[in-house]
């Protein structure tokens, strides 16, 4: 006989709705996500309900309800008690979590739940479980949440929550990139605290002033650099790196081979690249710290690059100009450079379609000198080269730092707010342009390497044109 079990969500009254559909359809993903630990299959047959579901007579604030069916007993109990998704979603502070295993008629009728319409005629009430949320800088347990991860109170986990067979493949993915070249020298000038002169100045958009003491006081490593990255990432062991829960059940439901395992994988390791590099920097070893190459600026005779930079230099030169938001990153400036890091190695910040329109996609967001700005689509064969890197029993030749060219005619304009495109990893990791930044799609020259055609070009400038137009109507209606 089928065991069926209720489910109740209460929401604090100042959560917004867009949040509460985000958290009812993820709670919905649960179904998929939640793997028997012997079958290794999905286990809930069924799971019913949803935003908007607000069974009359329901009391005390609780507004959705779900009905989740069991073949037994013992798989509801692994869910309510075991399941690590389930776990996951319910991990989170300030939230009155109230598991209520009794299942009798009379426990029921002291607290509201959902009809269930799946019970038979005469077998037992279903069990109910009821969550209170509280959903902060608008917060949504789904992957790419608004706010960040500390702050959606989602469990951070390691990979030792994977199967082994899904653990080796991380593990050995992580130790290939470790390997390369490019990882090696990027992290070593994390450990020396400065970029070396010829990075600083391959920045697309983050380009030093030409008379910053970069372009001559730092042209090689310091002495011992190379050696101490050497030994770090000898000794390194991927089990250090936390991950956003729901990424990790999302790839251990994936199998083997499949897109959404590759996909995911893909994730992990950008993610990979990047906590990497915030250990580095927050071990704080640098041997700049005090040498003021950092905190140099410009007089202020020079107008251009205070207009440009008005809140004066950036608190580390490890950044990406379109990653620069540390006041709302887990790890505040850590993660500037963690995504200065993702772009040197990666080529790029990893992005993904949150939409759900091309679930199958992987974006990438350079900043490289003689590379596109905007934000390109990896080409099938870029996505399979580095796949194929990352998951061959032999090591073969690295594709990084993948750059995009001519062949990546899908792109995106990072000036665009990410709620608009659906693309990023995080909603909140790529900063928005400034109000009174010049928006560069304006500008009546076409070049190539920005826009692959004089249509594609046209398109940008009316987009420009459209977000100049909704800020000057928003000042307008907030002057009347």
């Amino acid at each position: 006989m089928s065991i069926t079990h209720t489910v109740l969500f209460q929401f604090k009254d100042n959560v917004d709705q867009k949040d509460i559909t985000r958290t009812c359809d993820d709670f919905l993903q649960l179904k998929d996500l939640c793997i028997h630990p012997t079958s290794k299959k999905p286990y809930i047959t069924s799971l019913q309900g949803g935003k908007d579901n607000s069974p009359e007579g329901m009391q005390n604030g609780i507004t959705h309800g779900f009905v989740a069916t069991f073949e037994s007993a013992e798989d509801r109990d692994y869910y309510v008690k075991t399941d690590p998704a389930h776990q996951a979603f319910i991990a989170k502070p300030k939230a009155q979590n109230q598991h209520d295993e009794d299942n009798t008629e009379s426990k029921m009728t002291t607290t509201p739940y959902v009809p269930n319409t799946n019970q038979t005629p005469h077998g037992p009430a279903p069990a109910e479980h009821f969550i209170s949320f509280q959903l902060m800088n608008g917060s949504s347990p789904g992957l790419g949440l608004s706010g960040s991860q500390t702050d959606a109170g989602l469990r951070q986990l390691t990979i030792h929550t994977l199967d082994q067979t899904h653990q080796d493949t991380v593990t050995s993915a992580i130790a290939r990139f470790l390997a390369t070249d490019i990882a090696e020298i990027t992290y070593a000038q994390i450990i020396d605290g400065l970029p070396l002169g010829e990075v600083a100045f391959e920045s697309r958009g983050g380009m030093p002033h030409q008379d910053h003491p970069i372009n001559h006081c730092h042209d090689k490593l310091c002495a011992g650099i190379l050696d101490k990255t050497r030994q770090f990432l000898k000794a390194f062991s991927p089990k250090l790196l936390q991950f956003d829960s729901r990424l990790l059940f999302a790839y251990q439901a994936a199998s083997p081979g499949s897109r959404s395992f590759n996909i995911r994988l893909i994730e992990i390791i950008a993610v990979a690249v990047h906590q990497v590099a915030v250990i580095l920097f927050s071990l704080e070893e640098g041997l700049h710290k005090n040498d003021g190459v950092i905190e140099w600026a410009p007089p202020k005779s020079d107008k251009t690059w205070w207009a440009h930079c008005p809140d004066g230099p950036e608190p580390t030169m490890f950044f990406h100009p379109w990653y620069l938001s540390h006041d709302r990153y887990p790890n505040g400036v850590a993660d500037m450079a963690g995504y200065w890091a993702e772009s040197r190695i990666l080529g790029g910040i990893v992005l993904f379609d949150r939409s759900g329109l091309d679930q199958d996609a992987v974006y990438i967001h350079p900043d490289r000198e003689n590379v596109t700005y905007r934000i390109c689509r990896l080409t099938s064969e870029q996505k399979l080269q580095l796949l194929k890197f990352l998951t061959a029993e032999e090591s073969g030749h690295s594709p990084l730092p993948i750059l995009p060219d001519e062949t990546n005619d899908f792109r995106v304009d990072p000036e665009e707010s990410p709620e608009e495109t659906g693309i990023y990893r995080d909603i909140w990791d790529r900063s928005e342009l400034r109000e009174d930044a010049y928006d560069q799609r304006l500008r009546d020259v076409w070049n190539k390497v920005d826009y692959l055609t004089h249509s594609d070009k046209g398109d940008a400038g009316d987009r420009a044109l459209e977000r100049r137009n909704r800020m000057f109507y928003a000042y307008s209606d907030g002057e009347a």
